[in-house]
């Protein structure tokens, strides 16, 4: 199973007006194509980063959990069009997520806002997540950007795990389910118990100031 989004608009996301893109950012030489980093893998802890050269200009960088067992990935299939997936442990029956951008800076928000990081300190997450970035600058041919300023969102770390979501007054709970991801100030859960929720759709999005982890 999968929950294709089609194309998302950097619009779509609500990105701030000064993201970690934005931030930090010195000149940096051209990279020339088909650049590959000396080691295909590296190890942040429980995380695992893969780089995948997938042809001339196509690439996936991948973020392994050993904690999880989830694997999250951002691929470039071709000019334009960018591709966010998250495979779950087998042992998990969630959909598989699969979220396709047109802009390079959408898709890489998206990306490093929905890796997983549970039981990681801040240093680690931090660090695990810049070397992505710097893989994937590398890749898009952007300026070097240094001491990026990630978001800390309250609901990351929920991500894969089991969330209650409470109604729009704040008052009950409505609903069980297991965080999906994060979009837009949404997040996306699969339901698994309703007690006042109405929709019968599988997975539905909140506001995510009313999702909260188990």
């Amino acid at each position: 199973m999968s929950s294709q989004l089609g194309f998302i608009k950097e619009t779509d996301l609500d990105l701030p007006p000064q993201s970690f893109l934005d931030s930090g950012s010195t000149k940096a030489k051209p990279i020339k194509k088909n650049w590959i980093p000396e080691k295909s893998v590296l190890i942040f802890g429980n995380i695992e980063i893969y780089f995948h050269a997938l042809g001339a200009s196509a690439y996936r960088i991948e973020w392994y959990s050993r904690m999880t067992g989830t694997s999250t990935s951002i691929s470039r299939l071709e000019k334009k069009r960018y591709l966010v997936s998250k495979q779950w442990a087998s042992t998990k029956t969630l959909p598989e997520i699969s979220c396709e951008f047109d802009k390079h800076k959408a898709a890489i928000v998206h990306f490093v806002n929905n890796v997983d990081i549970i039981k990681l300190p801040q240093e680690i997450i931090h660090a695990a997540k810049s070397y992505c970035l710097s893989l994937f600058t590398k890749q898009e041919r952007l300026a070097d950007i240094t001491n990026p300023n990630f978001p800390k969102l309250r609901l990351q770390g929920a991500i894969g795990q089991a969330v209650y979501i409470k109604s729009q007054t704040g008052k009950e709970i409505i609903a069980f389910g297991v965080l999906l991801q994060i979009l837009k100030g949404k997040a996306e859960v699969k339901i698994i118990e309703r007690y006042a929720l109405s929709n019968p759709k599988l997975t539905q999005k909140f506001s995510t100031c009313r999702v909260y982890l188990k």
